[in-house]
């Protein structure tokens, strides 16, 4: 069997090999393969090795100390790891029952993650390593040093450490202890104003002690004073690389350029890498001008072209943060990753929206595109809406974009609908809840013309006025899906019906149209009535409550009088006295397809005549059954009665003249009827009766009353003229007709 080609190689070269894998590896693998691996693992005296609580607890027999503690002796291990990976914190004591301290004579790396090391026998063992070794490297991830009573090791050969916190005193006392010490990582620095000597340090200048052995400086969550901060780097004049992260409540001078660059030119000559990320929360950011006035500063000659540093300031929206700091950044920072960030660089100086691939976007999962974006609940302005038009204008991909809860006025909008309205795909644009009164028409025009699975919009009560009307108009004009329009309860004027009567013109889809509770006067009216002179698809038209008058009936009438389409038409509780009726009467005498015409609430004195002979003339139904023809096997009979003249409630004017000129129109018709006017309850029901038992089977009727009628106990009563015997609304089933 021929050798593998590994066993071959120099021994050097498989001592770097083996300087990649784990202790674990080597010794319980690599050492079993053949006698040339064995004999080059046991030759081996790089060994770092690695340890983790749950596989090495006193319970477990076979833990990996007890096999490498077979298998490796202490003089060949440079570096040592312990973690901790459940809830309970582990000590390392009993790692050295079976590996006595003193052994580890090469030792080089020491790193405690997750371990308790606040113990005083704890810190007694770490320390006793630092003096009894050579130790290079030590990493104290959860070892706190903000006491005084802490006995670091004097005259160790420590070149780079890493601890928690640490109290100035003691900061002190390790560079001073520590000659070799080149790199130190902290997470803070506890400045302690009780300590006279402490308060001394940071107060004055008069200690003109230095420690020229450290050159880099990480602290990961620095609370210090920019004059704490100054004080404990005055201490370092030899950094080159000096790292900070911290948090604020204000924009102090930690965040001021001008400051770092005279401080730096001053006591930290050697600087040449200078990383940091400051964030402030700020709830009241209204535009970039502040992202702009902080990144000025660093616009300088010494920031760009000496040190060449560049520096970026954010806004992340969601969390109301200010950030500034160095590119690239110098941690992992989730903040960025959860929310969006409006963005000043020294590259670009222009503010952008970076949108971070977070939980505030969705992504098509195959195509990895860009599809939705939740920028909710946050405080963009119009300035910020305008910086996110720049960075989303020529999305190919974007179909759901939401800025609800924002404070968005009518320019921001503005800048939306005209970055958008070219866009073929964005179909959901949420703007509720933003000040600007643009915002909804806005949204609307946006999904009218983008969404191809939409047929009804609903948009009454939502304050549209005329200048708004244009938004919706230029969409509807293009759209081929939208069935139902309401536009109810706006204020829409006589302009914004020119705008809409515009797209009418040009629409083929919207069959129903309610523009009832606006402001629509007769100029209005003409607009409509000429675009319903083009437009064939319309047939409901809803247009109660607004305010036309006689002239712009005239201009309706003859619109219809050649329409094929319309069979709505609702005009009540308008200003259309009887002049206007006449107009609709002489259109619509040839009409063969208005139904239902509401004339109620004018001032005309004949509006349900007129009503009632459109329907009757236009009905298929009743056309088809009242029709003169004489093979109809059927009577068709009609019973006609109009009260006016109550005892107890008001009088109706018209109540006897619509009943007349019914009367009148049915006379044109093959149909028997009955009409009586002012009748009291027993004659009413008499009549009532006398009708029914004339009526068979097959026989068709229509009955007409105009007069008061009452609603009690979710039934319908109509009201003769002797009301004043209904006492009580138990009076109602013997004194009134039920419905």
């Amino acid at each position: 069997m021929s050798k593998s080609p590994l066993v071959c190689l120099p021994i050097e070269l498989l001592h770097y090999i083996f300087d990649h894998l784990d202790a674990y590896t080597i010794a319980l693998s690599i050492r079993s393969v053949c006698t040339q691996l064995y004999t080059a693992v046991n030759t081996y005296d790089r060994f770092q090795l690695k340890f983790g609580s749950t596989e090495n607890s006193s319970s477990n027999k076979n833990s990996s100390f007890k096999i490498i503690s077979h298998l490796i002796q202490p003089v060949r291990v440079i570096s040592l790891k312990f973690y901790s990976d459940y809830a309970g914190q582990w000590s390392i004591n009993f790692f050295l029952k079976d590996f006595g301290i003193t052994r580890f004579s090469r030792l080089r790396s020491l790193t405690l993650y997750g371990v308790n090391c606040n113990t005083k026998e704890a810190s007694s063992t770490i320390f006793s390593i630092i003096a009894q070794t050579n130790l290079q490297k030590l990493h104290l991830n959860d070892i706190d040093c903000t006491t005084n009573e802490i006995a670091w090791p004097i005259q160790n050969t420590l070149e780079q450490l890493t601890i928690r916190d640490c109290s100035y005193h003691q900061y002190r006392i390790i560079l001073c202890n520590s000659l070799r010490l080149r790199t130190l990582v902290i997470r803070n620095c506890i400045m302690d104003n009780n300590d006279q000597t402490v308060s001394s340090y940071a107060l004055t200048t008069s200690d003109s002690t230095v420690y020229p052995q450290l050159v880099s400086l990480t602290i990961g969550d620095c609370t210090l004073s920019p004059q704490e901060v100054e004080c404990l780097l005055t201490l370092t004049p030899s950094l080159s690389h000096l790292k900070l992260i911290a948090s604020r409540s204000t924009l102090d001078s930690i965040f001021n350029g001008s400051y770092w660059e005279q401080f730096i030119q001053k006591k930290l000559l050697l600087l040449n890498q200078f990383q940091f990320f400051f964030t402030c929360t700020n709830k009241k950011l209204n535009d970039t001008a502040t992202l702009d006035s902080l990144i000025l500063p660093f616009e300088s000659s010494f920031w760009l072209n000496n040190k060449k540093w560049f520096v970026n300031c954010g806004y992340i929206l969601r969390e109301s943060k200010i950030i500034l700091y160095t590119t690239p950044l110098c941690i992992e920072v989730d903040a960025t990753k959860r929310s969006s960030v409006f963005e000043v660089s020294l590259t670009n100086p222009k503010c952008l929206l970076i949108l971070h691939q977070n939980y505030n976007m969705i992504y098509n999962v195959e195509e990895e595109t860009l599809t939705a974006v939740d920028l909710s609940h946050n405080e963009i302005g119009d300035v910020g809406a305008q910086h996110l038009v720049d960075t989303l204008r020529n999305h190919q991909t974007l179909t759901t974009l939401d800025l609800s809860h924002n404070r968005i006025g009518n320019n921001g909008a503005q800048y939306l609908h005209d970055a958008f309205r070219k866009s073929k795909t964005l179909i959901q644009l949420n703007l509720e809840e933003n000040p600007g009164s643009f915002c909804t028409i806005v949204s609307a025009a946006i999904q009218i013309r983008n969404d191809r699975t939409i047929t009804e919009m609903d948009l009454h009560g939502k304050i549209i006025d005329d200048i708004e009307m244009q938004f919706l108009t230029d969409a509807l004009i293009n759209n081929e899906t939208i069935i139902k329009l309401d536009l109810s309860q706006n204020k829409i004027g006589d302009i914004g019906i020119q705008h809409l009567a515009d797209a009418l013109q040009i629409n083929r889809t919207i069959t129903e149209l309610d523009l009832s509770q606006n402001h629509i006067g007769d100029e209005g009216i003409q607009y409509l009535a000429n675009a319903l002179q083009i437009n064939t698809t319309i047939t409901n038209l809803k247009l109660e409550q607004n305010k036309i008058s006689d002239i712009g009936i005239q201009y309706l009438a003859d619109a219809l009088k050649d329409n094929k389409v319309l069979s709505v038409l609702e005009l009540s509780y308008n200003e259309i006295s009887n002049n206007g009726l006449q107009y609709l009467d002489d259109a619509l005498k040839e009409n063969k397809t208005l139904i239902k015409l509401d004339l109620e609430g004018n001032s005309g004195s004949y509006c349900t005549t007129v009503s009632a002979a459109i329907q009757i003339r236009n009905d298929k139904i009743m056309t088809s059954e009242f029709s003169s023809s004489n093979n109809s096997t059927h009577t068709k009979q009609a019973l006609l009665i109009g009260n006016s003249k109550h005892k107890k409630n008001s009088q109706l004017q018209y109540c006897i003249n619509d009943t007349e000129d019914l009367s009148n129109k049915l006379g044109k018709f093959d149909i028997e009827f009955t009409v009586d006017i002012d009748l009291v309850y027993e004659q009413m029901d008499r009549m009532i009766e006398t009708s029914n038992d004339k009526i068979n089977p097959d026989d068709l009727l229509l009955f007409f009353f105009t007069d008061h009628g009452y609603q009690w106990s979710h039934l319908n009563f109509l009201m003769p003229i002797d009301d004043d015997r209904s006492k009580t609304n138990t009076d109602l089933e013997y004194r009134a007709i039920s419905a």
